[in-house]
């Protein structure tokens, strides 16, 4: 696979978002393991902890979403790390008991415990920031109006998106 890295995002031969979708993923593990460790010990509360991963994590974790296409594999991916951050927050994990079945917490409440939203509306909002924007540039049109490659009918382009 042929890349390289341009303005710090790295553009891969095959035109994909994946590969820096993952990277950013990565990065955002590694910086939770290292915050969400220091304010645990420091004994901070749920809601406190929701506006750290809020304020330092996602904007790791989501930086260029607004304009990548992410593919659904991605987006679980994302999904399972903020639902397990969440848990991680609130201490309310999935446990087996005695009897060998699970008590699972509904995510639902889990996230709302933690002061958070499903990650789905925090992607949509940052692309909301930028397509009101981008809609009044001509390049919008020009985007909407192009075919696809013959070689590449199925990829998925930003002017697409939701």
């Amino acid at each position: 696979m042929s890349e390289f890295k341009y303005v710090g995002r790295i553009l891969v031969e095959f035109d994909g978002d994946d590969h820096a979708a993952d990277r950013q993923l990565t990065r955002a593990r590694e910086r939770w393991g290292r915050i969400g460790r220091v304010l645990a010990s420091d004994g901070a509360s749920p809601r406190v902890m929701g506006y750290f991963y809020k304020a330092i994590i996602q904007s790791v974790l989501l930086y260029g979403a607004e304009s990548r296409t992410l593919t659904e594999r991605t987006i679980r991916r994302f999904h399972s790390f903020h639902n397990r951050v969440a848990r991680y927050i609130t201490g309310r994990h999935v446990r087996q008991r005695e009897d060998g079945t699970y008590d699972c917490p509904p995510t639902v409440e889990v996230l709302a415990d933690a002061g958070l939203e499903n990650i789905e509306t925090y992607i949509q909002r940052r692309r909301g920031t930028i397509q009101d924007h981008v809609r009044t540039r001509p390049i919008y049109g020009k985007c909407r109006r192009s075919k696809a490659l013959s070689t590449n009918v199925t990829k998925v382009v930003w002017w697409e998106l939701p």
